[in-house]
């Protein structure tokens, strides 16, 4: 390549594009944080490639941000982990990368050293087994992603991906499809108003409950509750 002739030298970056979408550094994330060290070589390879091909500081730009994006994985996992020292890759040491081959050597080195390897997947599930059982304590509370992925010491956009790999569904639709089983209960087992049964299972409005629930059963409650009377009476 032309601009590896008479070694690292870096030139000016003006290309200030995200190198990485943001759906491959998710994955990386995952990736690092339950030691699948395979598929976390592979990304890196590809990207690193296709950035030594483009310029030398895309290249320079592409080892940074790996880096870096490993680095906040120092932040994002459980705060009960052992302390670990921060990565801190210097310019100095990527301007020493000549190949693709040799960033990624590099940067698999930290990755084994910084990896967290396989106690995560049976943590994983018993967080998420817990937070679901947390959800129907509480559905009927203000419950949010965020709160709850600090109440269990994880980062909301990993805790967000985690809940959804383990349940099947994401965090909101898990609460609403919980709010709205016990909608049903209370609609077809009480005389109580659409309105007090909107709050007592944590909709903020009668309206925005009704349009929920109309999307999820097609039917509006108060028909709902009509069609659930004649049933009964039919049978």
């Amino acid at each position: 390549m032309a601009w590896r002739q008479g070694g690292p030298t870096p030139a000016p970056v003006t290309d200030h594009s995200p190198l990485l979408p943001e759906e491959t550094s998710r994955t990386l994330h995952r990736c690092l944080v339950r030691g699948q060290m395979d598929a976390f070589g592979d990304i890196i390879r590809k990207e690193l490639r296709d950035a030594f091909a483009i310029s030398s500081p895309r290249f320079y730009r592409c080892i940074f941000q790996i880096s870096l994006l490993m680095e906040s994985i120092l932040a994002d996992v459980p705060r009960d982990l052992p302390e670990r020292e921060p990565i801190g890759l210097s310019p100095d040491w990527v301007l020493l990368m000549e190949s693709p081959e040799q960033a990624e050597r590099l940067l698999m080195e930290w990755a084994q050293q910084y990896a967290f390897g396989e106690r995560e997947t049976h943590a994983e599930q018993t967080v998420i087994e817990s937070a679901k059982r947390y959800i129907e304590e509480h559905y009927m509370q203000d419950l949010t992603l965020t709160n709850l992925a600090e109440q269990y010491n994880y980062h909301p956009t990993y805790f967000s991906e985690m809940f959804k790999e383990a349940a099947g569904v994401t965090f909101i639709q898990y609460v609403t499809e919980m709010r709205m089983r016990q909608a049903v209960r209370l609609l077809t087992e009480t005389g109580l108003t659409v309105w007090d049964i909107a709050e007592l299972v944590g909709f903020s409005s009668p309206g925005y409950f009704s349009s929920k629930f109309k999307k999820m059963f097609h039917m509006s409650p108060s028909d709902f509750r009509l069609a659930a009377t004649r049933k009964k009476q039919q049978s």
